[in-house]
């Protein structure tokens, strides 16, 4: 069964135009998705799961308690992170958008004698509707985040504007990337930079020629066709 579902996997990347010697790490979107459409997915090879609203990653984590790695990949609230970090099958927060909630989430797994891996959520447009550090802020935030005991920073996530045109992405991405050889550059004791959490359905594909390591797709995987 397992050789099945790796070699599914496989194929899933064939048809995403992912080289095999790509080092890519899919998380599948399951933002209001059924159990059905899910597990569909489990039986393609994913394991990596993503979901962004709390309530419904409890649920959905009691779904299916063994064989999934769970990513928080939406905005998280200071007040429900205790929650977050309490779930075994967590493996990223993807999200972490201030000093604040590096800290809480700190705080929180050393009540649970955890480390929770963590990505750094850069607002790489400027989009006002968007959470996220600017370059600046995370600069300037890092000696303080480097000193944090409970969490792991594995790296940088972003999401670029939609357009029509997924060109158009490219200076974003390319921004991210450069900034993550920047910080890597200072070779800080917690602070690794392994992973760039960037691309989505619309646009994967030019964020894996900028340097993606993980990327993550909803509609492209549950399209009324029954996914790619």
């Amino acid at each position: 069964m397992q050789e099945t579902r790796e070699k599914n996997l496989e194929q899933i990347k064939e048809r995403l135009k992912i080289g095999p010697e790509q080092k890519i790490k899919i998380v599948g979107v399951t933002k209001n998705r059924t159990y059905e459409e899910i597990e569909r997915l489990l039986n393609w090879g994913l394991k990596d799961l993503g979901e962004n609203r709390v309530q419904e990653l409890m649920r959905k984590t009691e779904w299916f308690p063994r064989q999934v790695s769970w990513h928080y990949i939406g905005h998280l609230q200071r007040n429900k992170v205790k929650y977050v970090v309490r779930i075994p099958q967590l493996v990223m927060v993807h999200s972490v958008d201030s000093l604040r909630l590096a800290k809480k989430i700190s705080q929180e797994a050393g009540r649970v004698k955890r480390k929770i891996p963590i990505l750094l959520q850069v607002n790489i447009a400027r989009e006002e509707q968007k959470k996220g550090f600017s370059n600046q802020e995370l600069r300037e935030a890092l000696p303080a985040i480097d000193s944090l005991k409970n969490i792991e920073v594995r790296g940088l996530m972003a999401m670029a504007p939609f357009t029509k045109d997924p060109e158009e992405t490219r200076p974003f991405f390319a921004g991210l990337r450069e900034l993550s050889s920047e910080i890597k550059e200072k070779n800080w004791e917690k602070i690794n930079m392994v992973e760039l959490s960037m691309g989505m359905s619309q646009d994967y594909q030019v964020a894996l020629e900028e340097g993606a390591t993980i990327l993550r797709l909803g509609r492209i995987l549950f399209s009324d066709k029954g996914g790619i």
